[in-house]
């Protein structure tokens, strides 16, 4: 018995989920198109239903509980009837701080609190929970406190068309970059990546529904439907039926496990596609220098960083800074992450690798080359001669900081002269979550944070943490912003790199160096982001 949509979104009227200005157009769209007026205003808004269930819960001064929060008490789950918790969708959770919490779909429902109270003996607070999750959860828990009562089917749509549309949604709405699809033994368990974390998406599939939807997504990725044992990688374009969202490019892997197979969705530059450097949250300085150098004549600059750092965010938003319309600009790239307008872009295939693209590149005269990574030996001392003779080239490295991009390169080959020679600077970056405006709250520092940020232990000092809102699915985190650590070259330290002086050496010699843990520190002190998030990426503050 889940709560009416116009009570949703009143209360999402009331947070400012939802403007008041827009509720007329929606109405006449939502006829239109022939949707409910709720769907209509979280696709407008770009934010699940449970966002409005938790605005509602605030309203009401009550707890809403995540996915996460939906673990059933067994020992009164058995005195309550199934079909109860099922018709009703009602769950007594555990509680830690001794309040008996009753995870429901609709607070007003007083029948189904007095029977839980009636059958268990004890007296419960009310809780609101997103419908879907709610009854997700309910199935779990019956299975586990009582084998022997059958729930329900655990299907969603049975349509697999449907049911791949109804996820690819749910990834829209909460900007979601992966979708993780996890075959277990009884279940389908699928995830999405939010801001770097993963969190569940509400329903539970059946073997039946995993089996059909594997089907639909490895027709439309251009993959082998027949073949199970060994992993494939392709990709697809999707549009969500019915919603003017443009086309999603979608990368696809999969790999067979015990209990079927495992597949994993990219979704390409579907909130990064239109950045530029500005955006990034570079500090002025770093940004100054990066504009100037991708202008030189000649040269490489290199982005490091591990996996999922934003990398090829930072390459795209300075191709874009550059005029296509009077340079030529190439790329090669594995796979192409985001179309960007006027410049010639090439996938890696079988055929094609990083470095024979750029043998070829540079009979296509080319002013800027764009290198998605630097694998191997091959391609370092390609890009390396090519920046050499008149072009600049932009590429990756895997490493934890700028210093260690030299070498990297010469751990894969590359000698140190060319390098040395060549390199213009490099960036490395990492991701964190940016703390939600709408929600965040300051406190003093205590004198460990006081110390960790550089300040004296007894200065007044105010911080910024995460405290959660209907805003950012009550995370306290809403988006993501980059910490960077830049390195440019001078005629000193391409002396020492062409005399292979070791990191240590090279970092004292770097004038100018801001490192990753400056930057981590500024944006702490300026709210942008929590100290937490810094320090769980293992960067040290007191550098």
């Amino acid at each position: 018995m889940p709560v009416n949509e116009n009570t949703l979104i009143n209360a999402g009227l009331q947070v400012g989920l939802v403007k008041s200005s827009a509720i007329s157009r929606l109405k006449t769209q939502a006829r239109r198109e022939r949707i409910g007026l709720l769907e209509a205003v979280v696709r407008e808004g770009r934010f699940p239903v449970a966002a409005l269930y938790q605005a509602l819960a605030d309203l009401r001064g009550i707890p809403f509980l995540h996915t996460r929060d939906l673990q059933g008490d067994e020992d009164i789950i058995p005195k309550i009837p199934a079909n109860l918790l099922q018709r009703r969708l009602i769950l007594p959770v555990r509680s830690s701080n001794g309040v008996n919490l009753l995870a429901m779909a609709n607070p007003d429902d007083q029948i189904s609190i007095d029977s839980v109270q009636r059958a268990s003996g004890k007296r419960y607070k009310p809780a609101l929970a997103d419908p879907e999750a709610l009854d997700a959860a309910i199935r779990r828990e019956l299975k586990i406190t009582n084998p022997n009562v059958e729930p329900s089917d655990v299907t969603t749509d049975g349509d697999s068309v449907a049911l791949l549309d109804s996820i690819m949604k749910e990834a829209y709405l909460r900007r979601a970059s992966d979708i993780h699809l996890e075959p277990s033994k009884h279940d389908l368990r699928v995830r999405l990546r939010v801001d770097g974390h993963l969190q569940d998406y509400p329903k539970i599939l059946s073997p039946s529904d995993s089996e059909a939807l594997m089907t639909r997504i490895k027709v439309l990725a251009g993959l082998d439907i027949a073949e199970q044992r060994m992993a494939q990688d392709g990709g697809m374009t999707y549009l969500i039926q019915g919603w003017e969202t443009g086309e999603m490019d979608i990368r696809v892997a999969t790999i067979p496990t015990r209990w079927g197979e495992r597949t994993t969705l990219r979704i390409l530059g579907q909130e990064t596609n239109r950045f530029n450097l500005e955006q990034l949250g570079m500090p002025d300085a770093a940004l100054a220098r990066l504009r100037k150098a991708i202008h030189w004549p000649h040269g490489m600059i290199l982005v490091t960083g591990p996996t999922g750092s934003g990398k090829s965010t930072t390459l795209y938003a300075a191709l874009r800074e550059l005029d296509a319309n009077e340079i030529n600009i190439l790329t090669v790239e594995d796979p192409v992450e985001q179309i960007v307008p006027g410049i010639s872009q090439v996938q890696v295939s079988g055929k094609l690798g990083f470095a024979g693209a750029l043998r070829s590149f540079l009979r296509h005269d080319p002013d800027v080359i764009l290198v998605g990574e630097i694998r191997d030996l091959e391609t370092a001392q390609t890009a390396l001669k090519a920046s050499m003779t008149g072009h600049v080239v932009l590429s990756t490295l895997h490493t934890n900081d700028a210093i260690s991009a030299v070498s990297r390169l010469v751990d894969i080959g590359a000698e140190r002269y060319l390098i040395g020679s060549t390199l213009i600077g490099v960036l490395a970056q990492r991701l964190v979550r940016r703390l939600c405006p709408h929600c965040r709250v300051s406190y003093s520092a205590t004198k460990s944070e006081r110390q960790s940020l550089g300040k004296n232990a007894d200065e007044d000092l105010t911080l910024w943490k995460s405290n959660g809102c209907p805003n950012c699915l009550g995370t306290g985190y809403l988006g993501r912003i980059g910490l960077f650590e830049t390195l440019w070259m001078n005629n000193r330290m391409r002396q020492l790199i062409a005399e292979g002086v070791s990191e240590t050496q090279l970092r004292s010699a770097a004038t100018g160096l801001h490192t990753l843990s400056m930057d981590g520190r500024d944006k702490v002190l300026k709210g942008l982001t929590s100290l937490e998030e810094v320090e769980h990426l293992n960067i040290k503050m007191d550098d």
